[in-house]
């Protein structure tokens, strides 16, 4: 009988899952109950009336995110913007409920790959990525700066963007293993910088909308704050599936330190899983309606993987 080859390896990768989703799920519910469940019950059932503007700006992004892929891929090859922005939403689904960007910039690839060889459409995703972490990275520093300012610890401030600048710098080497005509032309660099910003800016206002709406009284300044170093601690959390835990307790504690509420920071946390949750369905039924239809490819298999 042969043997099973990597069974191990499997084990142990299944193991860990188990234990970050034991941990999330432990973490989750430990900052529930800190808050208190009738509280936050009450700020979720406040928060009903902008679930659809919640959502909207969620397809915003989607939509955001599609064009700057579209811009980096040939122009010659690109799909429409129904197949991009189709991708895009059962890639990301695939990152939440899997492995993050393990899994999320493979399967947008895959979705396309009836109209572009499938390593032409990784590269292009790789790059607007790419272009996004630099919007976020900028995000950080700001985030930091502000935090610095207020609570008087420049020398963590200088701290914090070293390390937020030496990641950049590391992501941008491995980016160039990727290289596009996008990142040789200077018209397309600066049309991708200015989609990830919007796609910020759309992460920003969400925020702001959503604590102003349970009564926290934000200022621009608290936002650019919370979402920034949210982005540091969130890291934390990559490995676990949703990130289920560490972002409501980060989101909690940043909004407790900021005077924003605990509770208040919560709510706009799980606002967020509620949006990703819906979007995340979506994109699996995508998935699921791809599988099944299985089109037939435009190309033949030696030139979707061909460099």
């Amino acid at each position: 009988m042969a043997r099973v080859v990597g069974t191990p390896a499997v084990g142990r990768k299944r193991g860990y899952l188990a234990l970050a989703a034991a941990a999330g799920v432990g973490l989750f519910g430990w900052t529930i109950a800190s808050v208190g469940a009738r509280e936050l019950a009450s700020q979720l059932h406040a928060l009903a009336p902008i679930v659809a503007f919640i959502l909207a700006l969620a397809a915003a992004r989607f939509w955001l995110q599609a064009a700057g892929w579209r811009l980096a891929m040939p122009p010659a090859q690109r799909p429409t913007w129904r197949e991009l922005f189709g991708a895009v939403v059962a890639g990301e689904a695939a990152g939440y409920f899997a492995w993050g960007a393990v899994s999320r910039e493979p399967m947008k690839a895959l979705l396309v790959g009836h109209r572009l060889p499938e390593r032409a459409a990784l590269g292009a995703a790789v790059v607007e990525r790419f272009y996004y972490s630099l919007a976020a990275t900028a995000l950080i520093v700001a985030g930091i700066a502000l935090a610095a300012v207020r609570y008087h610890f420049v020398g963590w401030f200088l701290v914090g963007t070293v390390v937020t600048i030496a990641v950049a710098l590391v992501a941008k080497r491995c980016g160039r293993r990727f290289s596009t005509y996008a990142t040789h032309d200077r018209s397309t660099a600066l049309a991708l910088v200015g989609l990830a910003l919007a796609q910020e800016a759309t992460n920003l206002v969400e925020a702001y909308l959503v604590l102003a709406w349970v009564g926290a009284a934000p200022t621009i300044a608290s936002v650019v704050v919370l979402e920034g170093v949210s982005r540091l601690l969130n890291s934390a959390g990559q490995f676990i599936p949703g990130k289920l835990g560490v972002t409501e307790a980060a989101t909690t504690a940043l909004a407790q330190s900021l005077s924003l509420g605990g509770p208040q920071g919560l709510s706009l946390a799980l606002a967020r899983r509620a949006r990703s949750l819906v979007w995340g369905a979506g994109g699996i039924g995508l998935l699921a309606v791809r599988a099944a239809s299985r089109p037939a490819a435009v190309l033949p298999p030696q030139e979707r993987m061909a460099a």
